[in-house]
């Protein structure tokens, strides 16, 4: 799971970097985070704690176990009577 935090001063490169940052988070699983400034820094780092202090682990075995190079997608559920938010990368590829 990768965290971006995005500085632009250029606008020319914002919505390609945005785009570059967001779909390194997304594919990973993680979060960008475009804070307006250098000041916002503090606040956007004290999130990305919290972030990773709330995460949990989850493995499992797979019941195709053939290593084929095939890409296979992850779709994760929660059932409970609380908010909660799953994030995930999209899948893997099935690989030695």
């Amino acid at each position: 799971m990768i965290f971006v935090v995005g500085l632009f001063g250029d606008e020319q490169r914002v919505r390609q970097g945005r785009h570059e940052l967001d779909q390194l988070a997304d594919k990973t699983g993680g979060l960008a985070y475009y804070p307006a400034g250098v000041g916002e820094i503090s606040a956007v780092a004290l999130e990305i704690a919290r972030q990773i202090r709330n995460q949990y682990t989850i493995a499992y075995a797979p019941l195709n176990q053939a290593l084929d190079g095939t890409y296979r997608t992850i779709r994760l559920t929660v059932n409970s009577p609380e908010k909660l938010t799953v994030r995930t990368r999209a899948g893997y590829r099935a690989s030695p």
